[in-house]
């Protein structure tokens, strides 16, 4: 792939992720911390029942309901310590890789 092409790529990632992440933090500041943590436990409720139905066999959402849910956890990591949740992340994929 051209070197370009790759550079342009990364940017574009990283100005979505960007746009992706102050969004979430402007939502967070503008909905207010107690809000937020409601409308994740709703969102996880919502992807909970989209996964059984789609267990059951029947139509499904479980795209959308992850995609609100990944949302939110965006925007959980605001609320919460990151660093906390970054040193979780690490002993769980290295636990889940040992695994493997």
């Amino acid at each position: 792939m051209n070197v370009s092409i790759i550079k342009k790529i990364k940017e574009g990632i990283n100005m979505n992720l960007d746009k992706f992440r102050g969004t979430c933090i402007q939502a967070v500041n503008y909905f207010g911390i107690e809000p937020q943590k409601r409308q994740a436990i709703e969102e996880c409720a919502e992807l909970i029942q989209a996964i059984c139905k789609d267990l059951r066999g029947k139509e499904h959402n479980v795209e959308e309901e992850m995609a609100d849910v990944f949302i939110m956890l965006e925007q959980l990591t605001h609320i919460y310590d990151n660093d906390k949740i970054e040193k979780f992340k690490e002993e769980k994929i290295n636990k889940l890789q040992k695994l493997l």
